[in-house]
């Protein structure tokens, strides 16, 4: 990364992906269309500090390089914007969106950092390790979950007014794919045919 990327406002979009679904895909865009970030990371957790159970690193980052190579076809002027952090993955411990912070921060010193949550995660934030420091150092960009309240936000988070309302979980598609249904709509078709040649989220015999 040159002097100038540093220089930039970085949107770090952390979670499992497991799998990424299309609110995946349409929220960086949303954040970068709208002028919320210069670029916009994915950030896949290793480690849950919830205890979230979830696929191999390879096959998430696959699935997110997925879609990223679908944007390089249909937005390739936003795609450029867009990349895979492997930070978390490449920690063998937990992961604390604090921590990572931190060390990218660190390693980017002239990059403006905030992290991106769903408002299902508001209620909760003040269990994640050293969130007030999060939100005063950092910020928090919080875009809106179905069937959960986005009035009760904390200092430093910024509510993504105009972005669509999220309806689709990952829980949504892992349940689906266990019981081989249809993913259309839920995740991008390049990413459904991953989960079916791989027999993803299948019960284990």
């Amino acid at each position: 990364m040159t002097d100038d990327l540093q220089q930039q406002r970085i949107a770090l979009f952390g979670g499992s992906f497991d799998p990424p679904h299309v609110a995946h895909k349409d929220i960086p865009l949303f954040l970068l269309k709208h002028g919320y970030a210069d670029q916009v990371w994915y950030v896949p957790v290793k480690h849950h500090p919830f205890g979230k159970t979830v696929s191999s690193d390879d096959c998430r980052v696959a699935m997110l390089e997925l879609i990223l190579e679908q944007l390089k076809e249909e937005q390739p002027e936003l795609a450029q914007k867009l990349r895979i952090e492997r930070w978390e993955l490449e920690q063998n411990e937990m992961s604390f969106t604090a921590n990572t912070l931190q060390n990218l921060s660190k390693k980017y010193p002239l990059a403006q950092f905030r992290w991106v949550i769903g408002s299902d995660n508001v209620p909760k934030f003040d269990q994640w390790r050293d969130y007030q420091r999060i939100l005063k150092d950092y910020g928090v960009i919080v875009y809106p979950r179905q069937g959960f309240s986005t009035n009760a936000l904390l200092p430093g988070m910024e509510l993504l007014k105009e972005a669509p309302e999220v309806t689709v979980s990952s829980t949504q598609v892992r349940m689906l794919a266990s019981g081989e249904q249809e993913l259309n709509g839920f995740v991008t078709p390049e990413v459904a045919k991953y989960i079916s040649k791989h027999q993803l989220y299948r019960p284990q015999a």
